[in-house]
This record gives C-alpha cells, structure tokens and sequence, in this order.
C-alpha cells in the first residue's frame, strides 16, 4: 500500500539499521522492532525499498536493446572532464538516454530532451530528514523543467508509491505557492526550523568509549548551563547525548549532542556555550558545533 513507517515524535521516517534489525529515529533516537504486518492494511508484504542507478540501466536496456544510453553518477565521472564528456555526447544525440542521479536534475539544457522520468520518488520523500519533502518537491520541479525546452512538448512521469502525497501532488502542478503554505504549516506543528533551531556537538575519536564519555561529560555540562539561574532551559524543545546516525565513518567513531531550541527563545547565548563546548581541548577526540546541518548524519 505504500505505508512508512514513521517516527510517532518526530514525523519523520525511520530508518531500517540491518545490523540490529531495528527502526531508528534519527532525530530523536527512538527505537522500535519493523512490524510483521503492515499497520495501515495488515499485508505481510512488507519491503525495504531501494534502487540503483545500475538496476535502472538494466531495465532501461531490456526495454531498448540497441540505444545507446549513458550513465552519469558517481562512479562514472571520477576521471576529469568525465561529466562534460557524458553531456556532450548525449547533446550531440550520440546517446538518446542518459540515466543519472540528482546531478542530472537541474541547469541542463538540451532542445531535443521530450521525456523524463523520475524513478522512485519516495526514496527522497521519506528519507529520514525533516526536509524530505521540499527536497523531493525541488528536485521534481526541476528534473521537469529538462523537458520540453524547445519547439517539442514535453512530457514528464514519476514514479511513486505515493501519489496522492501534497509534496508529489503539487510539484507535479508545479504550484509554488501551496506547496509553501502546506509545508509550512507541518514545520510549524512538528517544530521544525524555522520555528525552531537544530543544533549538535558532534564528538569524533577513534576509540568508541572515548567518544561516549565525551558527549556523555558535554552533555552534562550543558544541562546544568541550560539548568542555571538564566533559565535557559525553557527554550529548550529537546535535547539528549546519543549515537550518531551514521556511527562510524573513515574508522571514527562519532557521538553527538543534539538539541532543538524555539527560534525566538535565547538561541544565541545557547549556540555561544555550545560553541565554547566544542573547543574544549580533548585528546583524541574531535568536537565539531552544527548549526541547522544540511544532512543529519
């Protein structure tokens, strides 16, 4: 049916961790067991979706044995001058499809471009970001402007589990204007920035009990900041010590301190502490202050 199952506190989607078997929220850190049955229709048939660009050029070349098709994603343009090589030739017709990423959606301009497609919407429209759907509404709008640029109309089709989604629905009617009054207003309810400011003290070292004690120790220093006679505690929509989404990368493990404040409480003395935090010398560990990061990882 299309159901995600979401986070009941932060209305984003959860994230599948195959290493543990669990759901996890990755904003507030909540756990659960995946459901057996479906909770929207009781189906058994529950499925973990993903698809990949080299699983597209598959279908694509079973479907049009004989068309040259290029493929441009990040494996394909690691050498240099790799992406104007791939562009060039699909501009001079030498390839009559070109399958991508998002690199692909935007700021290319070819006349002869009639179809375009966007496969798998949904993998963008609840990743677990509280900006999943004005990012998926962006990248529509624009992989739809690459067709019909010319005298030839253009046709664009997206493939969803979702359609009736406000974020598909309106992207595809291309209405900028109700697509902000309606996203607004489920940032607003959910206390998502702007109305509120997301911030984290992302401890990094290459011993994990390192890592844990340290975010452990900031984040209670910072509660009795946030505890203290300023009554700073009152801005405060949630705030706690615990593992990175992504808990290792490049051999580090990484911790965090992760707080949501109202954007007109005292967010700048707030950040201020955070900030004199982050610069505590601590051997071995590496502490970094985020400010409404692009990616919550």
């Amino acid at each position: 049916c299309g159901h995600v199952v979401k986070c009941d506190a932060c209305d984003v989607a959860m994230t599948y961790h195959q290493a543990d078997g669990k759901l996890k929220c990755h904003y507030c850190g909540r756990e659960t067991l995946p459901p057996k049955t479906c909770p929207a229709c009781g189906s058994k048939f529950i499925k973990y979706f993903g698809a990949g660009t080299q699983k597209v050029e598959e279908e694509v070349k079973r479907y049009f044995p004989g068309v040259a098709v290029d493929l441009m994603y990040v494996d394909t343009t690691r050498e240099n001058d790799a992406h104007l090589k791939i562009l060039n030739r699909f501009g001079r017709g030498e390839s009559r499809i070109l399958i991508g990423t998002q690199m692909i959606a935007k700021g290319l301009d070819f006349p002869n471009v009639t179809l375009v497609g966007v496969v798998a919407a949904d993998m963008s429209l609840n990743l677990p970001d509280y900006r999943s759907v004005e990012r998926t509404f962006q990248l529509i709008t624009q992989v739809a402007g690459r067709a019909g640029r010319a005298e030839y109309p253009g046709r664009v089709i997206v493939q969803t589990y979702d359609p009736d989604h406000y974020g598909i629905q309106l992207s595809a009617r291309q209405d900028y204007a109700a697509f902000y009054h309606q996203e607004a207003d489920r940032r607003r309810r959910g206390l998502y920035p702007p109305y509120t400011v997301l911030a984290r003290l992302l401890v990094s070292a290459r011993e994990e009990e390192r890592a844990c004690q340290t975010a452990q120790r900031l984040e209670a220093e910072f509660s009795g900041f946030l505890n203290g006679p300023e009554g700073y505690i009152k801005d405060v929509v949630q705030m706690r010590a615990l593992e990175a989404p992504l808990k290792m990368i490049r051999n580090e493990y990484r911790y965090q301190v992760f707080i949501k404040l109202y954007a007109r409480g005292q967010v700048e003395p707030i950040l201020g502490y955070m900030e004199e935090l982050s610069r505590q010398p601590v051997e071995g560990v590496r502490i970094e202050l985020e400010v409404n990061p692009a990616n919550m990882i």
